[in-house]
């Protein structure tokens, strides 16, 4: 089967969408399928993730690269799959709705949606949305009534490395906000990180496509801290480490996987359900941002989450193997 996967990636909206993406389509590999990958051009190597991964990626070009036209993007994605046989498109993405998925419905047997938010209309043939905070009551009126929904941690599309049990062998903390542009952010917490009752090392991690690594890697330093940017072994970072600080988002559900001790970073919307769920169940403690620059308030925190231990395991399966094996 030919399978074509349209997400974006950028500094901006991070790459979390993209490496769930990426976990289903190695799933669905492994059963014989071939992944093309549709992505607009926001510059960046995000093509060459997908590649690295044995996948195929088409950039596509709009006219008004800011601004996202349903229209003309559903037109340039069909340009790619029209002569390709697709038996599923994939949907990631914020900015499409049921406008877009029936332009394109004529050009593939079948629709899968992954969402987060629960908030406009699709049409499809399974929607999948594996937040830990969210019901299928949420999603009443939203879908045809064909659709197959996918809700809840099951489905998570972690790496299958999240499966293993939790590390005997741990050291240091990482600190990592995720793919996109967190200057900002880290300029504000690499100077109180000493000041932390956290174990050590510390190591920040910046995503590949975080500006300024030099001026924050050199921040670092300055304050005897470890760096690195986009490792390759992060995954094994996640499993290993006493400790982290992370944003919510894909990471807090590795981390919540392999459980490992961390305090998780939300401000609003489903990002803030999604910690404060995963803060009751023992995975994390969830906080914001001031409470983190408040070394008093922070070191209280750090207290909780160490010393909190999760009930459950949040996954018993790989979500992607769940998900491929429906999708099959």
């Amino acid at each position: 089967m030919n399978i074509v996967f349209r997400v974006d990636a950028s500094s901006e909206i991070g790459t979390g969408h993209l490496m769930r993406c990426i976990n289903l389509a190695d799933e669905l590999k492994k059963n014989g399928c071939k992944c093309f990958f549709v992505m607009k051009d926001n510059g960046g190597n995000f093509a060459e993730e997908v590649e690295n991964s044995g996948h195929t990626c088409a950039l596509i070009y709009e006219k008004n690269q800011k601004q996202f036209l349903w229209k003309q993007d559903a037109e340039l994605t069909i340009q790619y799959i029209r002569d390709k046989g697709v038996s599923w498109i994939i949907v990631d993405h914020y900015d499409i709705d049921q406008k877009w998925e029936k332009q394109i419905n004529h050009h593939c047997n079948n629709i899968l949606v992954i969402d987060d938010l629960a908030n406009r209309k699709h049409y499809c043939d399974i929607l999948l949305d594996s937040n830990v905070s969210r019901s299928k009551n949420d999603y009443v009126g939203l879908i045809p009534k064909r659709c197959q929904l996918l809700v809840g941690s099951d489905y998570l599309l972690l790496d299958p490395r999240c499966i293993q049990p939790p590390s005997k062998k741990r050291s240091g903390t990482i600190i990592f906000l995720g793919g996109g542009d967190n200057q900002a952010d880290f300029e504000k917490i690499i100077p109180i990180l000493s000041e932390l009752s956290v174990p050590k090392p510390v190591t920040c991690i910046f995503g590949q496509f975080q500006p300024n690594t030099k001026l924050l890697k050199n921040r670092c330093e300055t304050h005897n801290l470890n760096s690195i940017v986009n490792p390759e072994n992060f995954k094994e970072l996640c499993h290993h480490s006493k400790f982290a600080i992370v944003r919510c988002g894909l990471t807090s559900y590795e981390l919540a996987s392999f459980q490992t001790p961390s305090v998780t970073l939300s401000e609003k919307g489903v990002h803030r359900e999604v910690a404060n769920w995963l803060s009751e169940k023992n995975f994390t403690v969830a906080i914001d941002l001031n409470d983190l620059l408040n070394v008093k308030k922070a070191n209280r925190h750090i207290h909780d989450a160490i010393t909190s231990k999760p009930k459950n395991k949040l996954q018993v399966k790989p979500g992607s193997k769940l998900v491929a094996e429906i999708m099959m």
